[in-house]
């Protein structure tokens, strides 16, 4: 994982250990990695102009495993996030992240945990401005879990992937059923995803993806459909492409889902100082409703990870 300090430790396997598991040593890796980004947020309508910061996409976290025998391993995640933004966005927030345990064999991989579903993981495709203003998920179904998966995908090295969940509910809240499916072969990267039973089983949600990579650029459509009140759609479109330490991002989205004729638009530019660091700026051009004057949002700011 990038950003990371590593602890190795060989522990040797003595009496007790059945046959089948055909090795005398079990080797384990402990890593640590942590990240910050820091920006300032100009807002701007019919009615007001203002300035703050933030900080979001802030992390620190633990990832092990442990090849237990040939063909198996054990990983596991525990991972914080920090976020800190003005009155105006949002409340100060220190939440848990990614925390899960698994295992991988032959035959799949189980994860029992705290992680993106296929739903989240095909929209991260297409998002480039997450967790600012120009963040794609307001403008699209929410995620329907806040509990535990239980989730299980097809031996790694195929350029097919195929993943089947459990999403617990909360309260009376009743379980909800995940599933993706995705293909990478070359330059090609195409997906469906879908969350089942939603909030007690009155939405279903499906995403399909396309993306086509360069070798210093991709371009990826998103397309959703939610039938909680009827069928409504959302389309979204991404460009990015380097040119050395510079890159350039533009996004769009198009959606009904909550609000009809919402659009969201977003450019930005991206330096990389070195390895680890980098400054960005971007606009968004915000419309939540059709017809509906718009917003504007200037961001620009630091990154910074573990390296």
């Amino acid at each position: 994982m990038a950003g990371s300090q590593k602890l190795a430790f060989v522990a040797l396997l003595t009496g007790g250990v059945p046959a089948y598991v055909g090795a005398s040593t079990m080797s384990a890796e402990i890593d640590w990695y942590a990240g910050a980004d820091i920006a300032t947020v100009h807002h701007r309508n019919d009615v007001l102009s203002e300035t703050d910061w933030m900080s979001h996409k802030s992390w620190i976290g633990l990832a092990g495993q442990a090849d237990v025998a040939e063909g198996y391993r054990l990983h596991f995640v525990v991972e914080h996030e920090f976020a800190v933004n003005d009155s105006h966005f949002d409340s100060d927030s220190f939440a848990a992240g990614d925390h899960y345990l698994g295992i991988e064999t032959p035959f799949g991989g189980l994860r029992l945990g705290a992680f993106d579903t296929p739903l989240k993981v095909t929209v991260d495709q297409t998002e480039l401005f997450s967790d600012g203003p120009g963040d794609l998920e307001p403008l699209l179904s929410s995620n329907a879990h806040d509990g535990d998966v239980l989730a299980y995908h097809t031996p790694e090295g195929n350029p097919w992937r195929m993943e089947l969940a459990v999403l617990a509910g909360e309260g009376s809240s009743a379980h909800a059923y995940a599933a993706g499916l995705s293909w990478k072969s070359g330059p090609l990267h195409a997906a469906v995803s879908t969350e089942l039973d939603v909030a007690d089983g009155d939405t279903d949600i499906i995403r399909t993806l396309l993306q086509w990579n360069g070798a210093d650029w991709h371009i990826s459509f998103l397309r959703e459909m939610d039938d909680s009140v009827g069928r409504k759609y959302a389309s979204a479109a991404a460009f990015q492409k380097s040119f050395g330490a510079i890159g350039l991002q533009i996004q769009h989205i198009q959606s009904d889902i909550n609000f009809s004729g919402s659009r969201r638009s977003s450019v930005g530019f991206d330096y990389r100082l070195s390895a680890n660091v980098k400054v960005y700026s971007y606009l968004v051009r915000d419309i939540a409703l059709a017809g509906a004057a718009s917003e504007r949002y200037w961001v620009a700011g630091l990154a910074y990870w573990l390296d």
